[in-house]
């Protein structure tokens, strides 16, 4: 689910919101979430207010990782671009080069492959940002590029790309 706190509450929330730990919350507001920032399939957005309790969960029971993936076909025949975000995972069969471009003044690094399912569907996928310099640099380390497996974890479909995405 996605959540926000306003600015003026991150102090209040900040030490209790660690990646990986569970928790519990009381007297939180929800409410729609635009589809234009929408991240995640749910249509809820949880916001924490002034009164709201959050606290350490520690009989839970569930997933900690939550991965959600989705068979490539899903994806590949797509006819029209979903909201929200999923995980991929795929044997790489096609890397290009690292790409340093510069858009509307700002630089980044994005990084095209093709991943390829035990059905044999094929699945382009652009990485970008810090997992491009990630991945290139564990390609220019790791002497041996027999059989790479790669864990797409919240991609997204993009815009204009639905008939072989990119995620």
């Amino acid at each position: 689910m996605q959540a926000t706190v306003r600015m003026a509450l991150v102090n209040q929330f900040k030490d209790r919101l660690v990646e990986g730990n569970t928790i519990t919350l009381q007297r939180y507001s929800l409410g729609e979430i635009q589809p234009k920032f929408r991240i995640v399939k749910n249509p809820l957005r949880l916001s924490f207010l002034s009164n709201t309790l959050c606290e350490k969960c520690t009989d839970f029971t569930g997933s900690k990782h939550g991965f959600v993936f989705r068979p490539f076909n899903t994806i590949t025949e797509l006819t029209k671009e979903e909201d929200g975000q999923f995980d991929v995972v795929g044997r790489v069969v096609a890397c290009n080069e690292l790409d340093n471009y510069d858009k509307n003044g700002r630089a980044g690094k994005k990084k095209p492959l093709t991943l390829i399912d035990s059905e044999g569907t094929e699945l382009r996928c652009t990485l970008w940002g810090v997992y491009t310099q990630q991945f290139s640099d564990f390609l220019n380390t790791c002497s041996v590029h027999g059989k790479i497996i790669a864990v797409v974890q919240l991609a997204m479909t993009k815009s204009g790309m639905v008939s072989s995405p990119t995620i």
